[in-house]
């Protein structure tokens, strides 16, 4: 009688801890063929972020800076922020959504037109309602508060719109300071050099005397590199599709391309009931012995 209580649970135990088991299984041979696929496919979205951001001016180091951001059309110009006469990068962004994305590329050609600007970056991606453009203009810094306002102008759905302001007046000044300090100190090294007796002392004073013609350098490829990005804005444009001006069709029927992904689908699916086989296959002696002893402990029960 104690022996016909055990035997229920048990089987109930027995057969739950199989179930699981094979569930594992199941998903270790699904988690491996979709690791497996998504391992062949790479990186591929790195190239593409790399691109996007090609185009960002690189900001300079030492001293202090500031930075600004003006939404909607709250900024006219710089000099109405008392930021007039300072070392200031730039930049501008705008984003909508328009009828016709060709004619607004148009647009803006015409406007870049009328000034010293030039247009450095243009992704063109999607299709349809999902069609998206990118444009990155290069401009005159005395051009960037008028240009930017036109290209507010353009016609369509004004999603938004900002203009950043970094303030790197104290770190140009701090480049500048050190800069004179290590020009004076290279013209006390000439000095030295001159007077210097025997080898020794020449060899030391050209050692330090390169270290700071370094020094040199270096402050003045970042004070080129300030000047660059303050003399020159950039305005950055993220065009999109509305849904007044996007056709009612977007793109024609293809059939054969749809047997054909129809096609893959079938064959990883296949691909994967296969791995899941040879996942069972290979783990069949464990099922055994948790099915084999359920099957006897069954017959006995009848019996």
């Amino acid at each position: 009688m104690q022996k016909e209580i055990f035997k229920g649970p048990l089987l109930a135990l027995t057969t739950l801890f199989g179930f699981v088991l094979l569930l594992g299984i199941g998903a270790v041979a699904l988690g491996y063929t979709s690791y497996s696929a998504t391992e062949e496919k790479g990186y591929s979205g790195l190239d593409f972020a790399m691109q996007e951001n090609a185009y960002l001016a690189p900001m300079g180091t030492g001293g202090t800076e500031q930075t600004f951001e003006y939404r909607g059309s709250d900024l006219d110009t710089a000099t109405d922020f008392g930021l007039e006469d300072r070392s200031l990068i730039k930049t501008g962004n705008i984003s909508l959504a328009v009828e016709d994305i060709d004619a607004t590329l148009d647009q803006i050609d015409s406007i870049e037109s009328k000034y010293d600007a030039m247009k450095i970056s243009l992704n063109d991606y999607g299709k349809g309602i999902n069609r998206g453009v990118s444009v990155t203009i290069k401009v005159v810094e005395e051009q960037f508060e008028e240009l930017y306002a036109d290209l507010k102008e353009i016609e369509g759905e004004h999603e938004s719109s900002s203009i950043t302001i970094s303030d790197v007046t104290e770190t140009v000044t701090d480049l500048e300071a050190r800069l004179r300090n290590y020009r004076s100190v290279e013209s006390q090294y000439l000095s030295i050099l001159e007077s210097a007796e025997d080898v020794e002392d020449t060899l030391a004073v050209y050692k330090e005397l390169n270290q700071v013609r370094l020094d040199i350098e270096r402050i003045e490829t970042q004070l080129k590199n300030l000047e660059n990005q303050t003399e020159y804005s950039y305005i950055y444009i993220q065009i999109s599709q509305s849904s007044v001006g996007a056709e009612l069709e977007d793109e024609d029927w293809k059939p054969v391309g749809v047997f054909k992904e129809a096609a893959r689908a079938l064959i990883n699916f296949a691909k994967s009931i296969g791995n899941l086989l040879i996942w069972v296959v290979v783990f069949s002696p464990v099922v055994a012995i948790i099915v084999v002893p359920i099957v006897l402990l069954k017959k006995k029960a009848k019996k």
